[in-house]
């Protein structure tokens, strides 16, 4: 069967209907729906977080949230920009009646309409402009993503990272550990491989070539000129902070430009929170790949909230929703709706996170998570911070429940020859490596005249750890990786260049195996695990340097021959035989 794939680059009271089942050691199980009291339309994103035991969890698209792990004794906070934050003790939601409501702040809005004037909201948001400070944080952060066509669900994407802030704005993301779960739609796959980077590279202040301008980018001229300002609400926070909400509308709606509201301080002009709004964007991160013959249409909408730090405002959290309308190679019109969300969760201590070298910060979330080997250990005891439920969630990413999952979507699988994406990263299982050679590397074949012969190849080999401690109980993760992005081949492959590759990569499993023996043996903390990890790395590094300079790229027959035979005894390959008569 043929298989396609998609890459898109690319007054309010909460009602609450609360499901609580207790369990062994007065431990309860929290579900709830979230609605607005007056429409009864479901909230998405609203913040659930144990205050007792730091665990947390956000409202779904449906309003939907599930937390696990709350004692009697447990504060659970139930927090919403624009609305009275709400404690509750876990005994006090046992006896809640499944009924909870988070009030809106009272509005203000009465001195100031008689004013009739909106110049100070001009004014206001081109101070938050001048006034931004660029306070740094780092904190654990989640990330989930959802994929829908026809109202069913295609694309799971389930991500934890050490996220860097500076003031408003996403610094950088470095991944702990990722999940993905891919089902089948009318023949055919989509994935959103670069969502994060997207996510990241949108500034509230900053040029954002990618995406529509908006009131916090413009100067106090092109402010006036291209948005109409109107301030829908005011209210007091729980600091006595005076709170404007400000709804800005483009003059022009043929301009690519947001729409939105935001929620700012009206004396410092800090921000607590923005939406962004924009059908049919004409600039966003999106690019047709695969079957995908053009976009048509691409709807953005994007909320952003931050909270105070230390001299400034720093970043807490962002929803991400777009609609993708795109036509097929086969003249095909559908449309794929994905919402997101990252949130900045814990700032008090950060992930350790695994040993593996990514030379190039850009590489996006599919290609970092095949990096790794599925971390069963980490998914099943990881329940700090996610959204909706992740009993349900875990089901998904089992093979069998979806077409697809990051165990085997890099690989040969049912659907794709060579797996989903092209140059994933190889691990070691005993089969034979096949480069590609001639030119792999994209250099001028002249450019390479005059070089030395060893610098028109490299072998990238890396070892990866990654090690996590739940309850006490220390467990470690490891392979043994080739890395297609920094290795390349000159020369045209013959069988002789083919034993020369797979002997090199053979060399480091055996030092791998060597490791792996080092770490299970150590009654030891996890630094004591890196500084081994460390050791070993370094010694198949030299006896990789040692083999390539004997065996000359397989000139010296005699040293390949030795070379081989020690393989051979360790891991009963040889792959003179292997490649011999080919």
């Amino acid at each position: 069967m043929s298989r396609r794939l998609i890459f898109p680059f690319l007054s309010f009271c909460f009602l609450v209907n609360l499901a609580v089942t207790a369990q062994e050691s007065e431990v309860l199980m929290l579900e709830a729906t979230i609605v607005d009291f007056e429409t009864s339309e479901p909230l998405p994103y609203v913040t659930v977080y144990n205050l007792g035991n730091g665990t947390g969890t956000v409202s779904n698209n449906e309003g939907f949230f599930r937390l696990a792990g709350v004692s009697t004794e447990d504060t659970v906070r139930f927090s919403f920009v624009g609305y009275t934050t709400l404690k509750l003790s876990g005994s006090e939601l046992q006896r809640s009646n499944r009924t909870l409501k988070l009030e809106r702040k009272p509005a203000m809005l009465s001195e100031f309409t008689l004013l009739g004037d909106w110049s100070v909201l001009y004014k206001l948001i081109q101070r938050a402009r001048k006034a931004q400070t660029y306070r740094k944080q780092s904190a654990k952060t989640y990330f989930s993503l959802e994929s829908f066509a026809n109202d069913q669900r295609v694309e799971l994407l389930e991500c934890y990272y050490n996220g860097h802030f500076a003031g408003y704005d996403i610094q950088k993301l470095e991944l702990k550990n990722g999940r993905i779960a891919l089902a089948e739609f009318g023949n055919r796959f989509f994935v959103s491989t670069e969502s994060s980077k997207a996510i990241y590279s949108h500034e509230l202040f900053g040029d954002n070539p990618y995406f529509p301008a908006s009131p916090f980018q413009l100067t106090k001229g092109r402010l006036k000129k291209d948005y109409d300002l109107r301030l829908l609400s005011k209210y007091k926070d729980e600091q006595d902070n005076l709170i404007f909400v400000i709804d800005f509308t483009p003059r022009d709606s043929t301009d690519d430009l947001f729409s939105g509201q935001v929620w700012i301080d009206s004396l410092t002009a800090d921000i607590y929170k923005v939406n962004l709004q924009k059908r049919s964007a004409k600039n966003h991160p999106f690019l047709p790949m695969g079957n995908v013959k053009r976009l048509d249409r691409i709807d953005l909408d994007i909320t952003k909230n931050f909270k105070p730090a230390d001299k400034g405002m720093i970043f807490e959290s962002v929803n991400f929703d777009y609609s993708v309308h795109y036509t097929t190679n086969k003249s095909e019109k559908l449309v794929t709706d994905t919402r997101a969300v990252l949130i900045g969760y814990n700032s008090e201590e950060l992930f350790r996170l695994p040993q593996f070298d990514f030379i190039d910060a850009r590489y996006g979330d599919y290609v970092k998570i095949n990096a790794a080997p599925y971390n069963a250990f980490f998914w099943e005891n990881m329940n700090e911070f996610a959204d909706d439920s992740r009993a349900e969630k875990n089901q998904l990413f089992l093979p069998g429940n979806s077409a697809l999952t990051d165990r085997d979507m890099f690989g040969d699988n049912e659907f794709f020859v060579g797996g989903v994406l092209q140059q994933p990263y190889v691990h070691w299982n005993g089969d034979p490596v096949f480069l590609a050679g001639g030119g792999a590397i994209k250099t001028p074949r002249e450019e390479w005249q005059g070089t030395l012969p060893s610098e028109r190849y490299a072998l990238t080999v890396k070892y990866y750890l990654d090690i996590n401690s739940f309850d006490n109980e220390l467990h470690f993760l490891s392979a043994n990786v080739l890395d297609p992005f920094e290795t390349y081949y000159d020369y045209k492959m013959n069988p002789v260049d083919h034993m020369f590759v797979n002997m090199y990569f053979d060399l480091f499993e055996i030092h791998y195996r060597e490791m792996v023996k080092a770490l299970e043996r150590c009654d030891c903390d996890e630094s004591r695990m890196e500084e081994i990890f460390d050791e070993y790395t370094e010694k198949a590094k030299e006896q990789g340097k040692l083999f390539r300079y004997e065996v000359n790229r397989g000139k010296n027959w005699g040293q390949m021959e030795k070379w081989d035979r020690h393989i051979f005894d360790v891991l009963q390959i040889s792959n003179i035989e292997r490649f011999q008569g080919k």
